[in-house]
């Protein structure tokens, strides 16, 4: 239930930019399309991160799963790592197999939790 009305928000949010970016182009106040893009997704983001919050994550520390590579992204510390998801959760996956590709998948083990459990830090079972 809170998938479809996350769902029906992000899409009346969406169609909300879109007519004001249609609307203001008419009255020649357009935004560019890149910078709605960027709102659009900032607001998408902020309702993943809250819909997190409020929900119990699907891992617990120790637990070994296994995980779909979403992206990679460079951790503060310098370090490469794997941003995989379980159920939708994010699990952040550092020292992963070298030639790891998005889309490929990880065997884990979950190692800790981040701030508010709305994520975790897992590395290679």
């Amino acid at each position: 239930m809170q998938q479809l009305i996350a769902g029906v928000a992000a899409g009346s949010f969406l169609v909300g930019a879109v007519m004001f970016y249609k609307v203001g182009k008419w009255r020649g106040r357009s935004i560019s399309k890149d910078k709605l893009k960027t709102q659009i997704e900032r607001e998408q983001s902020q309702d993943a991160h809250n819909d997190a919050v409020e929900r119990e994550p699907p891992v617990d520390i120790g637990d070994e799963v296994t995980v779909g590579v979403k992206e990679f992204r460079s951790h503060h510390s310098g370090d490469r790592q794997a941003v995989c998801k379980k159920e939708g959760f994010v699990i952040f996956v550092e020292d992963f197999p070298q030639g790891t590709e998005v889309g490929d998948s990880l065997d884990v083990t979950i190692t800790s939790f981040g701030s508010n459990r709305t994520s975790a830090e897992a590395v290679p079972a």
